[in-house]
């Protein structure tokens, strides 16, 4: 999920970062000295500026939205990921001290897991991986070994991922 949600940020940076060097090209910044007034028409074909301009007038307003549309979701989804990190980061605190709670010389450590599944109910593939130091492959492996027992759940919802749920 994290790789996806990478993906996704610098893939709409990058179209906004071109959508606002063109909108900075066409209608210029308003700064003195700093490409104030854009390109002119002659520099991208025979037209006069004045035939121009009118043109791009027109959808000036939209593309100012459409700016700041794209700069939005990007700033929306840095902070969406922040927070999830943030919240993944603290669930892996709370979780870790529980290994040494159940952990005794008669259990393994998917008797752990399963104890600490009773207590939290639900569970991150990422966070069992973290919690017992191990792969996402087999904390999942040990997430399939519990649904085969049918004493949990493993959930693949459409947004996020994998979550193991106790079955009560």
């Amino acid at each position: 999920m994290r790789k996806r949600l990478a993906l996704m940020i610098s893939l709409i940076f990058i179209v906004a970062s071109l959508h606002t060097l063109f909108h900075i090209m066409v209608y210029g910044t308003g700064i003195s000295g700093a490409l104030e007034s854009g390109i002119s028409g002659l520099s991208i074909g025979g037209a006069s500026l004045d035939e121009i301009k009118p043109q791009y007038k027109e959808i000036s307003q939209t593309s100012v939205y459409i700016l700041i549309g794209e700069w939005s979701i990007l700033l929306l989804l840095g902070i969406s990921a922040f927070i999830k990190n943030r919240k993944s980061i603290e669930e892996n605190m709370k979780a870790r001290p529980l290994i040494k709670k159940y952990k005794t010389k008669t259990k393994t450590d998917l008797d752990v897991l399963y104890e600490i599944l009773k207590e939290k109910k639900h569970l991150k593939i990422s966070t069992i991986a973290k919690i017992f130091g191990i792969t996402s492959e087999v904390a999942t492996s040990w997430s399939k070994t519990l649904e085969s027992a049918n004493l949990a759940n493993l959930h693949y919802p459409r947004i996020g991922e994998p979550e193991l749920t106790i079955i009560e």
